[in-house]
């Protein structure tokens, strides 16, 4: 299946933003889009939506989400190749991203990375953990994927529900939804709640909580690198990965109420498509109870 195909100067713009970002936050573009490629870790959180809002706002850290598997390689690129040191401090303490195993704090005079360790080898799985869509998007070695356009570019979001359940991990939250509002962007828990959206198809249109989405089920904008990245230290140019192809992607779903049923609500669901040893297309429009059948391990939360 394809990712929604932007027009070629609508890429080259999202290139020369991506790359300022990383710039802007004290990181060379180059080594690190190939350090994700190396060890198949991604770049989500702020900077994939500062390099979507450009000017808007900059980013005071770096968030890398990288598979356990290449903790020690991903350590040795930063250090080594780019200069930043390890903090002593370790938290095994994230509220509701229970793909993440721990966090790592790394700085050098000019830049400030935060080291997820997400569990397994697939580390696209903790971005469908987050907050909220707005920052559900994948910075990969490939390129950028942004995987609710519709709603981001417009400067709306959907409240992933999970993340209010809880009191701590709600006030904790709140901050973020402050933090993004005071930079322009919009909150909701319904999709119906956006006026545009107040008569969608529950569980089809690819905006709602309801729906499984997989990365690549062509409602996804992905932004491809085009510039030839530079070989380093004999590493392939990083445009030559491919973490996300049909293995290594991800289905999920964001859970919440049912549209128009009152207070009826559904789990949130985010897992591997490895899990369901199908295709993407095979997975791709099915509602969760089918989608639980067809991994055979029941819903996720």
């Amino acid at each position: 299946m394809e990712t929604a195909a932007p027009a070629l100067h609508e890429v080259e713009t999202m290139e020369r933003n991506i790359r300022k970002a990383l710039a802007d936050c004290g990181l060379e573009p180059s080594t690190m889009l190939n350090a994700l490629g190396e060890t198949h870790s991604v770049i989500s959180g702020s900077l994939p939506v500062a390099a979507m809002f450009p000017n808007r706002f900059k980013p005071k850290d770096v968030d890398i989400y990288c598979p356990e598997v290449e903790e020690k390689h991903m350590l040795e690129i930063l250090c080594d190749r780019m200069d930043l040191t390890l903090d002593k401090r370790v938290d095994v303490h994230y509220p509701r991203h229970l793909a993440i195993t721990k966090i790592l704090w790394l700085s050098s005079e000019s830049a400030a990375v935060n080291l997820m360790i997400v569990k397994g080898d697939n580390a696209a799985i903790a971005v469908f953990q987050f907050h909220s869509t707005l920052v559900m998007n994948i910075l990969c070695s490939r390129g950028l994927y942004c995987t609710y356009g519709d709603l981001t570019f417009e400067g709306e979001a959907l409240i992933n529900v999970s993340h209010l359940l809880d009191a701590y991990t709600a006030k904790r939250n709140a901050k973020c939804f402050e933090k993004y509002e005071d930079r322009g962007f919009t909150f909701k828990t319904k999709l119906g709640d956006y006026d545009r959206y107040a008569n969608h198809e529950c569980g089809q249109n690819p905006n709602c909580p309801a729906t499984v989405r997989t990365l690549h089920d062509g409602h996804s904008s992905f932004y491809p690198l085009t510039l030839h990245i530079e070989e380093e230290r004999g590493v392939e140019p990083a445009t030559k990965y491919t973490a996300f192809d049909g293995k290594h992607s991800v289905a999920w779903s964001l859970g919440g109420p049912l549209c128009g049923r009152g207070n009826t609500y559904h789990n949130s669901f985010v897992a591997s498509i490895e899990l369901f040893n199908k295709t993407e297309e095979d997975i791709a429009g099915h509602n969760l109870d089918e989608l639980a059948g067809l991994s055979g391990r029941g819903r996720a939360g």
